[in-house]
């Protein structure tokens, strides 16, 4: 459609305007990751294997790349600002949707949803900001805006974090297998009235004892608690209305205790997993001959009894290949959270979605700047007059080095990132020791300030070099890749809990900066009324060759081999996207240079 001429912006408003598009960006961000840390839930809830959720996360990514192609053609003919309001609409709607299906295709379709409303609102994102703000400080602003991806994920990992804590409920329907006692039945010189689940998310068993109440509460298994009792997967407290038990009280209470002992592995007699064949050398130590059962016909190992996190990691120890350690790891999980509820994750989508649809009220409202009028070899009339042409030239998008080595480059590089985000989770749960909720309160505070400072620098030193030298930005992208990836490696491979934190955090700080310079050069060396398309072209590469198959094929890995096996190769991808952007920086001089010389030669 033609484009009215609009009134000059100021740049007060400009900053307004990056205001409402970083709170749109982190919404984005919010229902893209929001998924993470509900990974191992919804593994658990869908009964999924690993190469099924490799595919919810990919029927996101494809639809999204897929859909961002003809929006990105519509926004440069149209008015942007509508697209990003659009897009923000429907991701938020079908976000929310997320946590009312029960079937893993109806999941499935939902995230298509999700990634479908990214795919009409990412073209005009940065399209918009470069003609918001001057070259001079277009890589700070971009950076600014590319630092709600943070901020979104921060948001995103540490409320589904505290969501899926405080949400974490048992499954009453087996909790009431540990009791051989139906409601109002005699229970020694006791009568069972039932259980129910406590205000702190507990289960207490209760007992009339002579007109005295008793509660035998259970809760998660924590060490570091001071219960009465332990069984092997609860502590056990005891509550005589607001007192202790004593007395008769307290052994009736002991007894019930053991009961609970004896009753918890009932359905866990048995727990299998599936491998092939058991690593050479193999030595099983002597206190698990008998518990630890591999039948090489049926091509599974099998656990008789509960596996404990004590188990578990004696049994790790004894051999590194990545098949049998997946193996165990599944039979410690499935007896771990055998009496919990899987469906708590629903929460993180009816909290977090709906936000949005706030911001994209805000995002229709906003007023569309001039293509191309910030550029310091145009006026803003010129830029309009240009802009008013109906022919637009496709063919500087392929005639372009940088700009293709670029995209090329940050295809390998998403791939890694983007496999890394969505498996990150999983990934500590089943190697560190640490729950995903845990894990997002701990570690994600830590990793999104780290990343958030590097983002916002990269883009403020990123300005000020470009000034001396045009290959400025590549050269950073190269650097910051090359430090970032030995920290990734320690990651993977340490089981010390600083040194995990440590190395992920300054890795990921390293890696940040690589967004704000790529997405600054890549609107700056095409025309301004090709901006968005580019966006789309470049959205629908990264996302169908890259983090579109690689959460797939790491799913895929982690199921015929193991999840560390197949983060081994994602530093190795990331190197490969450095190279890439270096040499691109070859080009970048002689590209921006014809890009004056076309824009100049229209008017």
């Amino acid at each position: 459609m033609p484009e009215k001429q609009q009134k000059t912006i100021s740049m007060r408003y400009s900053w307004y305007a990056l205001f409402v598009m970083v709170m749109i960006n982190t919404s984005n961000y919010v229902d893209r990751l929001s998924i993470g840390p509900a990974m191992e839930h919804l593994k658990r809830y869908f009964s999924a294997s690993d190469t099924q959720l490799g595919w919810i996360l990919g029927a996101f990514t494809f639809v999204y790349a897929i859909i961002s192609l003809p929006m990105g053609f519509a926004s440069d003919r149209g008015k942007r600002t509508f697209f990003v309001g659009l897009g923000a609409l429907v991701w938020s709607i079908a976000a929310t949707t997320s946590g009312f299906c029960k079937s893993f295709t109806g999941f499935f379709a939902a995230r298509a949803a999700v990634g479908a409303g990214e795919g009409i609102y990412a073209p005009s994102g940065t399209a918009l900001i470069a003609d918001y703000f001057p070259r001079n400080k277009r890589a700070t602003a971009i950076s600014i805006f590319m630092s709600a991806m943070l901020i979104g994920g921060a948001l995103a990992i540490i409320v589904a974090g505290i969501i899926l804590k405080k949400t974490d409920k048992f499954d009453l329907e087996r909790m009431a297998k540990l009791t051989p006692y139906s409601q109002g039945e005699q229970a020694g010189d006791c009568v069972y009235n039932g259980l129910h689940q406590t205000k702190h998310r507990l289960v207490s068993f209760d007992f009339d004892c002579g007109g005295e109440p008793l509660s035998v509460v259970l809760s998660n298994i924590d060490k570091k608690h001071e219960a009465d009792a332990r069984t092997i997967l609860f502590n056990v407290d005891y509550r005589a209305g607001e007192a202790e038990p004593e007395g008769s009280l307290l052994e009736f209470a002991s007894s019930f205790t053991d009961i609970v002992r004896d009753r918890e592995d009932d359905d866990l007699q048995l727990v299998t997993a599936e491998l092939k064949q058991l690593p050479s050398h193999f030595k099983l130590p002597a206190q698990y001959e008998g518990k630890l059962v591999f039948d090489e016909k049926a091509g599974l190992l099998a656990y008789k009894g509960i596996m404990t996190k004590d188990d578990l990691k004696a049994l790790r120890d004894i051999s590194d290949m990545p098949e049998y350690q997946k193996a165990v790891i599944s039979i410690s999980n499935e007896a771990n959270f055998y009496f919990r509820r899987s469906d708590n994750w629903k929460w993180i989508f009816w909290i977090l979605g709906p936000p949005g649809l706030i911001f994209a009220l805000m995002a229709f409202m906003l007023r569309e700047p001039v293509k191309g009028g910030t550029e310091d070899y145009l006026t803003e009339s010129q830029a309009a007059a240009i802009n008013a042409k109906g022919k637009i030239d496709y063919s500087p998008l392929w005639k372009t080095p940088s700009l293709v080595i670029m995209v090329f480059s940050n295809v390998i590089f998403t791939a890694a990132i983007g496999g890394l985000n969505m498996w990150l989770f999983p990934f500590v749960e089943r190697y560190k020791g640490m729950e995903s909720s845990e894990a997002a309160m701990k570690i994600g505070p830590i990793v999104v300030v780290a990343m958030l400072v590097g983002v916002v620098l990269s883009g403020i030193v990123s300005d000020m070099m470009f000034k001396k030298n045009k290959r400025a930005y590549n050269w950073i992208i190269f650097v910051c890749i090359l430090a970032g990836i030995p920290f990734i490696y320690v990651f993977i491979m340490s089981d010390n809990y600083l040194a995990i934190v440590g190395a992920i955090a300054v890795g990921m700080f390293l890696l940040s900066w690589v967004n704000g310079p790529q997405n600054t050069l890549l609107v700056s060396v095409v025309d301004p009324k090709l901006r968005a398309t580019m966006n789309a072209i470049h959205i629908l590469l990264i996302h169908v060759l890259g983090d579109g198959p690689s959460p797939i094929i790491i799913g895929y890995l982690s199921d015929q081999y193991s999840l560390k096996f197949a983060f081994m190769w994602l530093p190795v991808a990331m190197l490969v996207g450095a190279v890439g952007f270096m040499i691109a920086g070859i080009f970048v001089p002689n590209d921006l240079k014809k890009l004056e010389q076309r824009m100049t030669g229209q008017v």
